[in-house]
């Protein structure tokens, strides 16, 4: 009997921490996946199937991915090629796993097989596909006049005086604060939820003997 609540117990405190972590929403049918297709929001797709050993091998740098919150606003969802052979074969998916950066129905970045360094080479690709970056155009060129006139002169040159940090922006706080309640709120509905599985196994427990 408490050897069977001390398992209980363990497994509402497992489920608890990972309820910490977001997690990827695992697509059932074809419509979940054609609404994720054409959202106009950031969207990586990946498909693994259970027997895929490089597929587990990527889950826990992955996971780190999407715990980043500079990714909060990016959506990941996970495609079993086995039980949606349908959607693997429409999207030409030969090899797992694979990872497809969608946004507004167009794919527009793939990653295939587990990549060295899974973490960086996921949040890199992010950057660069999703993030806005400056472009080469806008950035000055350096002439040989320039060059020529950083060139150091006998005069000790003026050290500028260290600029204030710019403080983070009124919005930029209340948006990190909504995110996080959010996230907290999540938590206290899924450990509730756990809560009173528990209560009812223990009942169930008490009332078989």
């Amino acid at each position: 009997m408490k050897k069977n609540v001390l398992l209980i117990i363990f497994f509402v405190l497992t489920a608890s921490i990972q309820a910490i972590h977001a997690s990827l929403k695992e697509i059932k049918n074809y419509e979940e996946f054609n609404t994720a297709l054409q959202s106009s929001e950031p969207t990586i797709v990946i498909y693994s199937a259970q027997w895929c050993g490089a597929c587990k091998g990527l889950q826990q740098p992955l996971q780190k991915v999407i715990d980043n919150p500079e990714f909060q606003n990016i959506t990941f969802i996970k495609i079993d090629v086995d039980a949606q052979e349908a959607i693997a074969k429409e999207q030409k998916v030969s090899s797992i796993p694979a990872i497809h950066f969608i946004q507004a129905g167009t794919k527009k970045h793939e990653i295939i097989g587990l990549p060295q360094n899974a973490e960086k080479t996921i949040s890199d690709a992010l950057r660069t596909v999703f993030v806005a970056q400056p472009s080469a155009a806008e950035a000055p060129a350096m002439t040989p006049q320039a060059m020529s006139s950083e060139a150091p002169s006998e005069a000790p040159a003026e050290v500028p005086a260290p600029q204030p940090q710019q403080a983070p922006s009124e919005s930029s706080i209340m948006s990190f604060f909504t995110a996080l309640f959010n996230m907290i709120m999540n938590i206290f509905v899924y450990i509730k939820d756990m809560i009173m599985y528990v209560i009812g196994k223990i009942q169930d427990l008490f009332s078989s003997r």
